[in-house]
């Protein structure tokens, strides 16, 4: 997100596509649908929403767990029932006006087993000679009941049903007599409905497709492919095999292994970004509640820490979660990049605020104790770090809509910081330069004013706040210049330096301001305090 490169190997991603493709691995790719369905207004719709001669079937398993126990043979006989019951109030018509061809429900149990947990796998096919209108719905509302959880009467026992898209179940019913398991098993042969193509009830049937190219799987067999390079392995519930030999499957599904692959796979620094993140952004809760939790630690420069501590930890938890930015519709993707743009920039300003403070309290000696003039210094601090990288967020969408009249807004057409790479170097790259730079000079004058100056006793507190300070300078703030001298280059040793480095900022701030003596003093207090409420009783025996 942060190095100049991405914008070089991202360019292809930013590709306009047409709005029947989508962009996927560098290029458009056609957005299909199942057969008998068009692709209209970002969905796939049925060509007659109205029809008959349809033919579906499904392979369910389901979890039943019961208030008390039932018999095998009657528990199958009640899911064929609820079964049958659920269909016709998904269609929408009456359950004699649907042929059931075929009704498998099988469980591993014996027949004659009693018991309050069943798991069965079924597999249902029906045919539909009457007309049925509203598909759409209808398709859905059966893709629904492959995946969903149901409280419900099985003659008067009280069940939860756990439904979900099972594997095939005819290797299984040739062998159930085997191995002692129990099956229920109802068919109507009808000769006129085997001319009709059955459809397959799962995701495919309602979502978006997209054509995998022979070089992104693998078939491991007619009901099971691997992806390629993630080895990821989809069943048949999750491809289809089109009329003219194609293997397609759910957009979803491709999306989501590329994110998987290129973040984790191919590149492991993303992981390793993401580790450290997690750990500085707990450290981040923990140092921030410190700061909540002690009034003396809330002065001003100890406000404008918590100011930081607070941009920090909402900037890391954007970072962590970026990987989804790409899946996300345009407008939240628009607004998650320019938020984060604005959250990074936030810290730069709140680190530069922090060492400017600083700078004013030893060098200008001109920041007031008063509670008034500690207010109004806050507030105007608030103002410069929270004002400034809106400025340049609200300049930076402004000159991408002028420019592009009103098509773009400069974030969200690529998996980077913002959309061009100029905008990135002077709405990111510049300020941070121009802070690291400001940043030295302040802790170098401060530095030199104080070695000049004799002990004050007024002015320890001062200087301790200098210490943590100029810690929280080189932990933190030189790490980003080491980001903007690794921006400029491919991935390298230095990338993982500074993925490691700018992913623990929480760590390290952890370690300067609740690490030391003073805070565990406080916190011993706290605790001996507290003990006094609670005090430990002792009794004997005589």
């Amino acid at each position: 997100m942060f190095a100049l490169s991405s914008f070089d190997s991202t360019q292809i991603i930013s590709k306009e596509c047409s709005q029947i493709e989508v962009p996927l691995q560098g290029t458009c790719r056609r957005i299909e649908c199942f057969p008998g369905k068009i692709y209209y207004q970002n969905a796939c719709v049925p060509l007659l929403n109205s029809a008959s001669n349809l033919r579906y079937g499904m392979y369910v398993g389901m979890d039943v767990t019961l208030k008390q126990p039932l018999f095998n043979r009657d528990v199958l006989n009640l899911i064929e029932m609820w079964t049958h019951t659920k269909i016709a109030n998904i269609l929408r018509i009456d359950q004699w006006k649907i042929q059931f061809e075929n009704s498998t429900f099988l469980n591993w149990k014996s027949c004659n087993t009693k018991a309050t947990f069943f798991s069965i796998s079924s597999r249902v096919t029906f045919y539909l000679h009457s007309t049925l209108g509203n598909r759409l719905d209808v398709e859905v509302g059966l893709t629904k009941f492959t995946k969903s959880v149901y409280q419900t009467t099985l003659s008067d026992f009280y069940a939860v049903i756990q439904t979900y898209q099972s594997p095939k179940l005819e290797p299984v019913i040739e062998n159930h007599d085997d191995v002692g398991a129990c099956r229920r098993f109802s068919a109507v042969y009808n000769t006129t409905s085997m001319h009709f193509k059955l459809a397959l009830i799962n995701n495919l049937l309602v979502c978006k497709l997209v054509t995998l190219t022979h070089d992104e799987f693998v078939v491991e067999s007619m009901d099971r492919i691997r992806l390629v390079p993630s080895n990821r392995l989809l069943s048949f519930q999750h491809f289809r095999v089109s009329d003219d030999g194609n293997y397609q499957t759910c957009i979803e599904n491709i999306k989501s292994d590329f994110v998987e692959e290129n973040s984790y796979i191919q590149n492991p620094l993303p992981a390793v970004t993401g580790i450290c993140t997690i750990i500085s952004i707990v450290c981040l809760f923990l140092t921030f509640g410190t700061y909540c939790l002690f009034e003396s630690l809330r002065t001003v420069p100890g406000v404008n820490s918590m100011y930081l501590m607070a941009t920090l930890f909402f900037l890391q938890l954007l970072v962590l979660t970026r990987n989804y930015y790409i899946i996300a519709p345009t407008v939240p993707r628009i607004l998650l990049f320019a938020l984060t743009h604005y959250m990074v920039l936030c810290v730069f300003f709140w680190l530069m605020t922090c060492s400017y403070h600083m700078f004013c309290v030893f060098v200008k000696q001109s920041i007031s104790v008063s509670m008034t003039d500690r207010r109004r210094t806050l507030s105007n601090y608030c103002i410069y770090s929270f004002g400034m990288p809106l400025l340049i967020i609200v300049g930076n969408v402004c000159f991408f809509l002028i420019a592009s009249s009103g098509q773009e807004f400069g974030y969200g057409r690529q998996n980077t910081l913002t959309d061009d790479k100029t905008a990135y170097i002077v709405t990111f790259i510049t300020p941070l330069s121009v802070i690291c730079l400001t940043n030295s000079f302040y802790f170098i004058t401060t530095a030199y004013k104080i070695k000049s100056t004799p002990k004050v006793k007024g002015l320890d507190q001062s200087r301790l706040h200098f210490v943590v300070c100029l810690k929280l300078f080189f932990l933190t703030g030189l790490t980003w210049g080491f980001q903007i001298i690794d921006s400029f280059l491919e991935l390298s040793v230095l990338s993982y330096i500074v993925a490691v480095s700018n992913g623990l900022q929480g760590f390290f701030l952890f370690m300067s301001y609740v690490c030391n003596t003073r805070v565990w003093r406080m916190y011993k207090e706290l605790w001996e305090s507290s003990m006094k409420w609670f005090p430990t009783g002792s009794s004997h025996l005589s």
